[in-house]
C-alpha cells in the first residue's frame, strides 16, 4: 500500500513555506519529511542532496509552539509543600523580616499562601461523623502547624467554597465547615483541576 500525504501536507501546511491558521496565526508545518509522499519534502531533500549538506527540517521560522496551560501531577515529585516560619507571622505574607510564613517567595501572593495552608491541613483529615471541621477549627489548625496568626474564618472559607465550585471538596453549611476532598479531587489534585476548570 503506497504511503499516503500526512494531515499538514495535505492541507497545505507544507515543509520550507509559512502556513497559517485561519485565524492568521503561524502554524507548524509537516515534519514527517522522511515517510510523508508528499513533493515539498523530495524537492528540499534534492535541494540539500545538491548542496551536499545534511538533511534538516525547514519548519515554519514564525511559528512557536504555546506552553500548555497545565502540567500533569507525577507522583512522588515534591511541589514546594509550604514549610513551616520559624516566627509568629501574619497570612498577608508580611513579617518583621518581610518573609512569608510559607517560604521566601509565595508566586501566587497571600491568597496562593493560604490555599496551601488550608490544602496541607484539610489534606490529613480523615472523614468523621464525629469531628466538625468548622472555618474556626482549621484558622486553628493552621496557626498551630505553621507558626502563624490565625488567618480569618471568611479567607478560609472562601478558599473552601472555590474548591466547591471546582468540585476539588465538599463543604457543608451551617456551620460553614469542609466535610471531605471529593474522590475525583483525591486522584487528580487540586492544580490539575483549577486548571481543567480554568480552560472551561
Amino acid at each position: 500500500m503506497p504511503a499516503l500525504k500526512t494531515g499538514q501536507c495535505t492541507a497545505g501546511w507544507h515543509e520550507g513555506t509559512k502556513p497559517k491558521t485561519r485565524f492568521g496565526d503561524p502554524i507548524q508545518v509537516c515534519r514527517m519529511w522522511q515517510q510523508c509522499p508528499c513533493d515539498c519534502h523530495a524537492s528540499i531533500t534534492e535541494m540539500f542532496t545538491m548542496a551536499q549538506s545534511e538533511r534538516e527540517l525547514l519548519d515554519n521560522p514564525d511559528y512557536m509552539p504555546k506552553p500548555p496551560p497545565y502540567y500533569m501531577p507525577v507522583f512522588g515529585v515534591d511541589y514546594g509543600i509550604p514549610k513551616p516560619a520559624p516566627a509568629r507571622v501574619s497570612l498577608d505574607g508580611s513579617t518583621s523580616e518581610g518573609t512569608s510564613p510559607y517560604g521566601s517567595d509565595t508566586s501566587t501572593g497571600s491568597r496562593g499562601a493560604l490555599e496551601a495552608a488550608v490544602l496541607d491541613i484539610c489534606q490529613s483529615l480523615e472523614p468523621s461523623l464525629d469531628e466538625i471541621y468548622t472555618t474556626k477549627w482549621i484558622a486553628e489548625q493552621v496557626a498551630d502547624k505553621f507558626s502563624c496568626n490565625p488567618p480569618s474564618t471568611g479567607a478560609i472559607q472562601a478558599v473552601l467554597e472555590r474548591w466547591t465550585k471546582i468540585d476539588f471538596a465538599i463543604m457543608g453549611k451551617k456551620p460553614v465547615r469542609f466535610i471531605a476532598i471529593t474522590p475525583e479531587g483525591e486522584k487528580d489534585g487540586l492544580e490539575l483541576m483549577k486548571a481543567r476548570a480554568k480552560r472551561a
